[in-house]
């Protein structure tokens, strides 16, 4: 009676757990597997008694890479859980064991089994020499290699031709141009031309002694710059002195000369009274002065 018990105490526990827990054992398929190359794809199905999620797919994959990993509905089957893979390298190649979630329950999981696929190689073992796959495309007007080297030769040549043709003989025409020559006045003739338009200026009577005397010293300035070799327009009375001094000159043309300038200076800077006849004076003698820097050709011709 109690053997009678405990049998049905059992039997009664494994009817309810299985009505309970109705899982049923992951069913897994494994299509277009045969003939693989590297890049090819192969189909793995898995199913249950239950809707199945995802499958959990370790970084640890390297031999193969998985495409899709999703719910499939197939006309006519019940719906299943898909992926695509597609192997990665050449040879025996193991898949490994994989982890499948239930859809809406991430506690519900199954393992799948391993298993292997022999990948083969389109290459014979011994063929070393790698091939393009397709001839190699032009874009569209593309020339040969060899084309591009013609025409930089001749673009060369062009060139070339260019300037023999045209640069080359400006060049000499250039060169054998008579060169222009600009006459100048000679220092002389700038002077007396300086003094008459100062005279026609006529500042002293417009009682701008000053700026007179300062155009006045200029003209002598620039006659003995040009004629001595010397900055006379940036000295000093004092430093042309002492340059004249140094240098051979005529007394008496060296004393006038200070004399002129020192007359200048006083006018320009110590307000001295200009009158009409010392005026007059210092222009007939700077007139005299420039007349005797005339070489004698000049004045002889």
């Amino acid at each position: 009676m109690k053997r009678l018990l405990l049998l049905a105490i059992l039997l009664t526990t494994i009817l309810t757990w299985g009505y309970a827990n109705p899982v049923q054992g992951l069913l897994q398929t494994l299509e277009n597997a045969d003939s693989l190359t590297v890049g090819s794809v192969f189909d793995l199905y898995f199913s249950a008694n239950v809707d199945l999620g995802k499958a959990i797919v370790p970084d640890s994959l390297s031999e193969f890479k998985v495409l899709t990993n999703g719910r499939q509905q197939v006309s006519g089957k019940p719906e299943r859980l898909h992926l695509q893979v597609i192997p990665l390298k050449t040879g025996a190649l193991s898949f490994p064991q994989l982890q499948i979630i239930a859809l809406g329950d991430t506690t519900l999981r199954f393992e799948s089994d391993r298993f292997r696929v022999n990948v083969q190689s389109v290459r014979a073992p011994g063929d070393t020499l790698l091939r393009d796959l397709k001839h190699v495309q032009r874009y569209p007007l593309e020339l040969a290699w060899w084309m591009y080297l013609l025409l930089i030769g001749l673009a060369i040549l062009l060139v070339i031709i260019v300037v023999m043709m045209f640069v080359l003989p400006a060049l000499k025409r250039e060169k054998e141009a008579a060169p222009v020559v600009i006459e100048s006045k000679p220092v002389w003739q700038i002077a007396l031309e300086a003094l008459k338009a100062l005279l026609a200026k006529d500042l002293i009577a417009q009682n701008r002694a000053i700026e007179f005397c300062f155009e006045l010293s200029l003209i002598l300035r620039t006659l003995l710059e040009h004629t001595l070799g010397f900055n006379a327009i940036e000295m000093t009375t004092t430093e042309i002195r002492a340059y004249l001094r140094a240098h051979p000159l005529h007394a008496e043309s060296q004393k006038e000369v200070i004399d002129f300038l020192q007359y200048c200076d006083k006018v320009k800077f110590a307000k001295y009274a200009a009158v009409q006849s010392h005026i007059d004076e210092h222009v007939s003698w700077l007139q005299t002065y420039i007349m005797q820097s005339i070489p004698q050709k000049v004045q002889d011709a």
